[in-house]
């Protein structure tokens, strides 16, 4: 066996562990856990050579003037957008940031935290897909090198692209390794979406594009204000026109105000009734009325500190055992004397009640 099938082999192995996963290396060759199909392929001493010594670039080429902080895995990465671009048959793109999952120390700070992804560490890439999500193209983030390193390829983007901000400049560049722009759409989220995008890819590219903005990011266009909309209820929408760029700015109230901004032809705007999400309160469990008033059993204890029952800023670390409510027990609010009286109110009610009802029987 080569050097080159024991690479592949490596990486076939690397591909078994997303699927398979081991606590450690070691119980993909053990007795009781062994994985035939990566075991069979080399020796555990073996595997753990090569992926110690494995090298994707000649680091002798590395000098002080090298800037491309990926330079270690660079062909490796060029290899995969290569592949990726071979396959270009839809016509629908949409540009985002993906995470290549890392927690380590050593990235720097090349390792980033995304919030909303499901791997929140890790090296962070603008990648373009299609419909079916398969990846069609990839930049890796480098910081302010992110792109300098693209001078020379297909992707390198100009320094009035540039000025446009790092999201308006990713999406040209990822944009200009597709093919037939003018029957073809991007879309993409508001960290990317800007009014000088829109109008750029527009007219430069004949790219139709469709995306989210910020409010802050619309050029004083005068379309309703957050506030008005709102108290109009949800489903109330506003729009702007340019004719002569063939833009349109949408704003609908949701939950809250939605600003979209679409580069597209024009379609007919139909009406369509949105009830109004109701939030239903949470059950909260209690003991029934006639345990709660009935002044037997009621008896003070301490506990954790939390919040009276009956006052609106009071806490208290007392509380009554039968009926789990906290209660002030200070001079100037004593809310378990309160309650106290309230329960013997509440149980003298009851029993004339019931004596009513049982007057009426007797009379019938």
């Amino acid at each position: 066996m080569d050097y080159f099938d024991e690479g592949m082999n490596l990486v076939g192995h690397r591909g078994y562990e997303r699927h398979i996963k081991e606590h450690t290396y070691e119980d993909y060759w053990s007795n009781n856990t062994r994985i035939e199909q990566i075991a069979s392929l080399m020796s555990v001493k073996r595997f753990k050579s090569l992926r110690r010594l494995i090298h994707f670039n000649n680091n002798d080429d590395l000098t002080e003037s090298t800037t491309d902080r990926y330079f270690k895995i660079h062909p490796l990465i060029e290899m995969l957008r290569q592949n990726f671009r071979k396959y270009h048959t839809e016509n629908q793109y949409s540009v985002d940031e993906t995470m290549a999952a890392y927690k380590g120390t050593r990235a720097g700070n090349l390792r980033q935290y995304v919030k909303n992804k499901p791997h929140k560490w890790g090296y962070k890439f603008f990648v373009i897909g299609g419909v079916s999500g398969y990846i069609l193209d990839l930049i890796p983030y480098q910081g302010a090198n992110t792109f300098q390193e693209l001078k020379g390829t297909v992707n390198e983007v100009t320094q009035t692209e540039c000025d446009m901000g790092v999201g308006a400049g990713i999406v040209i560049a990822l944009s200009k390794s597709l093919h037939d722009p003018g029957n073809s759409t991007l879309f993409f989220d508001i960290y990317f979406a800007s009014l000088p995008l829109f109008i750029y890819l527009k007219e430069k590219n004949e790219w139709n594009s469709l995306g989210t903005l910020c409010s802050n990011r619309i050029a004083g266009c005068p379309i309703e204000p957050d506030k008005v909309m709102l108290k109009q209820g949800r489903g109330k929408y506003d729009y702007k026109t340019d004719r002569e760029k063939g833009l349109i700015i949408v704003k609908w109230a949701d939950n809250k105000a939605v600003c979209g901004r679409e580069s597209r032809k024009r379609r007919p705007i139909s009406e369509v009734e949105v009830p109004v999400a109701t939030i239903k309160c949470p059950v909260v469990e209690r003991p029934d009325t006639g345990s709660r008033t009935d002044c037997c059993g009621h008896w003070p204890v301490h506990t954790s500190k939390g919040r009276c029952r009956h006052c609106t800023n009071g806490t208290s670390r007392i509380k009554c055992e039968k009926c789990d409510s906290r209660l002030c027990l200070n001079d100037e609010s004593s809310q378990m004397n309160k309650l106290r009286h309230l329960m013997l109110s509440e149980k003298r009610e009851r029993q004339n009640i019931i004596a009513k009802r049982v007057g009426h029987k007797n009379d019938g």
